[in-house]
């Protein structure tokens, strides 16, 4: 009766804390397995503390989850979804935002430069076919020459050319000797994509060319008919 009494004042004394079966306090105040102090200061298993303090099935306490790579901590610290594929779509809208003006500047400067080509070759063409019109021929049709050359080459670049795009002009006269002509030519690129049904003028851009051509001055006059 003396040791039963002795073992009940024992666990009388003791602190609220350290009232489980066969559990000794370990450091940090946190009782380990089978009495012993486990590291960390948590419970094992049995309704034991395990890694990270987490709640298990059966009101036992499991290892927690840490959050893994890719994942952020949201409100309380909870595990919240990764960011992963977000980068892949902002990339997809920006290339698009990016690349639509630029494809549709390139398709205006290709335009501008074939018919800014096209307009010089066409009067290069039209000034030679003017002073190199066969004898007998009058001027109107070294003019007609001349514009058939041009037109020929603006058709090569995809382009029509009408006969008020295109002026001949002679100084001091036309197929003379020591004269020289000169051919200009201007037109208008619409810019493209752009449909007629907005109304209105469809805006343009606007090209012209220039060529000198001397007729020599050892050459015989040409263009009486």
């Amino acid at each position: 009766m003396p040791r039963v009494v002795g073992r009940a004042s024992a666990v009388e004394a003791g602190s609220p804390t350290q009232l489980l079966q066969g559990r000794q306090s370990g450091p940090g105040g946190q009782a380990g397995s089978g009495g012993q102090p486990r590291p960390g200061g948590q419970l094992g298993s049995g309704g034991q503390f395990g890694s990270g303090g987490q709640p298990g099935v059966g009101g036992q306490l499991r290892p927690g989850r840490q959050p893994g790579a890719g994942e952020q901590l949201g409100a309380g610290g909870q595990a919240g979804r990764g960011e992963r594929g977000n980068a892949v779509v902002e990339f997809s809208w920006l290339a698009l935002l990016l690349m639509v003006p630029l494809i549709y500047v390139m398709l205006g400067v290709f335009d501008v430069q074939r018919a800014s080509y096209g307009a010089t070759a066409a009067t290069r063409a039209a000034g030679r076919a003017f002073i190199i019109v066969p004898d007998g021929l009058s001027e109107d049709e070294a003019r007609e020459r001349a514009f058939e050359a041009a037109r020929v080459a603006m058709k090569d670049q995809g382009m029509e050319l009408s006969p008020d795009q295109l002026k001949i002009s002679c100084n001091p006269a036309c197929l003379q000797p020591g004269s020289t002509v000169t051919v200009e030519l201007n037109t208008e690129v619409p810019l493209p994509l752009i449909p007629d049904a907005l109304g209105g003028e469809r805006p343009a851009i606007h090209i012209s060319a220039s060529h000198t051509e001397s007729y020599g001055d050892y050459r015989e006059a040409k263009g009486d008919g």
